[in-house]
């Protein structure tokens, strides 16, 4: 299975060979399942030849890989799954890296929603997208909402996982 590859190398040569691996995972489930577009190994695999892309700065060709995954996910899972969440987080990265913070902001606020339903409100995934929604607040220079955001983030993190 060609989703297991390791994508987080840094390094160009490894990001180009996963993203060739992917790829070529792609082409393979096409040719056996036809489109693939409600197959979640398909889903996955989109969704992590976006990382790849996120990884290596390509943030808008990222955004299209995502778009895959999550257009095959929520078929799959419907709006509820896990899954849908972190491809609406990834969304939510690209699009802080491009400067979207509206959009950016609106996809972490959704992906909040879901984890707390699947994780409970304290969970170490909340406590990192309240940074995210942090730091995108800071940006705005709305320094009050970020503040809350980062004590929250401290508060969830602290009980999630210890002080």
């Amino acid at each position: 299975n060609n989703n297991n590859i390791n994508i987080n190398s840094s390094d160009n040569n490894n990001s180009l060979q996963a993203l060739d691996c992917l790829h070529t995972s792609l082409r393979l489930r096409k040719a056996i399942l036809g489109d693939g577009s409600h197959n979640l190994d398909v889903g996955t695999t989109w969704n992590n030849v976006g990382r790849v892309h996120f990884q290596r700065g390509e943030y808008e060709q990222g955004m299209e890989a995502y778009k895959q995954a999550l257009r095959i996910r929520r078929a799959v899972l419907g709006d509820g799954g896990i899954d849908v969440a972190a491809t609406l987080f990834n969304m939510g990265q690209a699009h802080h890296q491009l400067c979207e913070r509206d959009e950016a902001m609106a996809l972490y606020t959704e992906f909040l929603k879901m984890a707390k339903l699947h994780f409970g409100e304290y969970h170490r995934d909340i406590a990192i997208v309240l940074t995210c929604m942090g730091q995108v607040n800071h940006e705005e220079k709305h320094y009050q909402k970020a503040m809350e955001a980062f004590q929250e983030a401290l508060r969830v993190g602290r009980t999630a996982l210890g002080p």
